[in-house]
């Protein structure tokens, strides 16, 4: 009732709402990644934020922290992104490349484009990787865009646009025999 007089249950109902089929995964069955992306990707990663944003998937309520908890985050570390914790991809997915894992990303499939280069899984190195196990990718996060650093002359925090980025798990199992 209250949300139909104030307007928050139809604003609500036009942000545009997608949970990835990737599966769950437990904590023993994904490994962290390093993730590198060049000129093309970049730019493919900082439209599909645009998009994402003008979707409104992309959150800017700091996690729902408080004003105490968002200082005292800061006072731990140098900046915090207004979508934090991150914002999960509607479609992701993985391609074998002679370098890499290539991450594609996009609002959907057909949207999709390379968004990143997967160069270590683990302690691995990803092509290794590939050899010894079976990978799928269990999330890719966005993080970034506008956000709150420490002004280093006043000691205030401040908002700042921060810089796009990505961070992956990849959910792996071992091979019984090594064909890829």
């Amino acid at each position: 009732f209250i949300d139909k007089i104030l307007g928050g249950a139809k604003e609500e109902e036009e942000a545009l709402k997608t949970v990835p089929a990737n599966g769950l995964y437990s904590r023993d069955q994904v490994l962290d990644t390093t993730i590198f992306a060049d000129y093309e990707q970049r730019q493919n990663l900082d439209r599909l934020f645009q998009q994402m944003k003008e979707a409104k998937l992309v959150s800017s309520n700091y996690g729902q922290m408080s004003h105490f908890k968002i200082k005292d985050y800061l006072a731990e570390h140098s900046s915090i992104e207004a979508n934090y914790p991150g914002t999960l991809l509607p479609y992701f997915d993985i391609k074998y490349a002679p370098n890499g894992l290539v991450i594609y990303g996009g609002i959907n499939e057909i949207y999709a484009r390379p968004i990143g280069l997967i160069t270590k899984v683990g302690l691995s190195d990803a092509i290794l990787a590939v050899r010894e196990y079976h990978l799928s990718l269990a999330s890719v996060v966005l993080h970034g865009g506008e956000g709150l650093v420490v002004d280093q002359a006043t000691g205030k925090a401040v908002k700042r646009n921060l810089p796009i980025y990505l961070t992956a798990e990849v959910a792996y199992e071992k091979r019984i025999n090594n064909n890829i």
